[in-house]
């Protein structure tokens, strides 16, 4: 059983939701929905975000409780750069976050944590933060790991690695959305344009959600992995979600489904009797990713140092 805690979030109503569960708030806003407060993870809003999953969940103990994202400014969701300029001087430290997960753990309420979205830096600093009061160390990361995203396989595999943190990584979306599905793929393997999308498919229904994997960069990636997976003999969400199986650092996936159907066909692909994706397959995997690399990404300008010279004409 797992759940998690989010991390900043001005304004959230995921936040106020929890007052509402634990009737320390009857207040709604003019929306219907819980009024708007502060997501943060300083020690006491992790201690009532538990309890509040408890009491909705109706146990007592949360098999793997995971920070959902970081409190301090990092460079997630889509964006490649460290922009400095974004900092926030108040985030909250990472071990006031680890004393309320050691907290949560000494009275029985979550057996194991894990984080969520993080960076090298952040995997890091909450390691070191643990080990400082005894707590134990984080178990997984969920952060995006999939076919168009590949950023956890440097630096953040290294740190996660068995022989030094034993990290295990949970990718999330690892079908982008659905967009590394059959469905947004026509009979002559080229991506479907937007009104040709199936009726209410999420790209359909909600077009600005996720919208960074169906840019003409993804499309380009998308196409040829639609190839590969066809040569194969094998569906698009077969490749990738085998191709995520296929890392030594993957524990397992985080699959979403709208149908039975789905959950089906994304369940049967880790069946044991299906094969791994050969070396082959994975070496034209590879091929595209040379060449289209982490298409998902948006990049931003980010702040750069001027030299003196510039700095006067300027």
């Amino acid at each position: 059983l797992a759940s998690k805690v989010a991390g900043f979030r001005p304004q959230s109503h995921t936040a106020g939701n929890r007052k509402i569960t634990l009737g320390l708030s009857t207040e709604m806003g003019e929306d219907g929905l819980p009024k708007k407060i502060d997501g943060r993870l300083d020690k006491a809003s992790i201690l009532e975000a538990c309890d509040a999953s408890l009491k909705r969940l109706q146990t007592d103990c949360i098999d793997l409780y995971q920070i959902h994202w970081p409190d301090r400014y990092a460079p997630i969701f889509g964006a490649y750069a460290y922009n400095p300029n974004k900092e926030r001087p108040n985030s909250i430290p990472i071990a006031e976050s680890v004393a309320a997960i050691k907290e949560l753990i000494d009275a029985k309420k979550i057996r194991y944590y894990g984080l969520s979205n993080e960076t090298t830096f952040g995997v890091c600093e909450w390691i070191r933060a643990a080990d400082a009061i005894q707590c134990p160390r984080p178990v997984s990361i969920q952060n995006h790991f999939s076919l168009l995203c590949r950023t956890f396989e440097s630096e953040l595999a290294e740190a996660c690695a068995p022989s030094n943190y034993n990290i295990s990584l949970l990718p999330w979306t690892p079908l982008c959305g659905g967009v590394l599905t059959n469905k947004y793929i026509s009979e002559q393997g080229t991506f479907l344009s937007s009104d040709s999308f199936p009726p209410e498919s999420r790209f359909q229904k909600y077009p600005q959600w996720m919208a960074r994997f169906a840019t003409p960069r993804c499309v380009k990636a998308i196409e040829r992995y639609a190839a590969i997976a066809k040569s194969a003999g094998v569906t698009l969400q077969h490749l990738a979600l085998r191709f995520c199986d296929s890392r030594f650092y993957c524990g397992s996936s985080i699959i979403g489904a709208t149908s039975m159907e789905q959950l089906t066909q994304n369940l049967d692909v880790f069946e044991e009797d299906v094969k791994h994706l050969p070396r082959s397959v994975l070496e034209e995997v590879d091929e595209v990713h040379a060449d289209c690399k982490d298409p998902f990404a948006q990049l931003e300008v980010v702040a750069f140092k001027l030299w003196p010279e510039e700095e006067e004409a300027k």
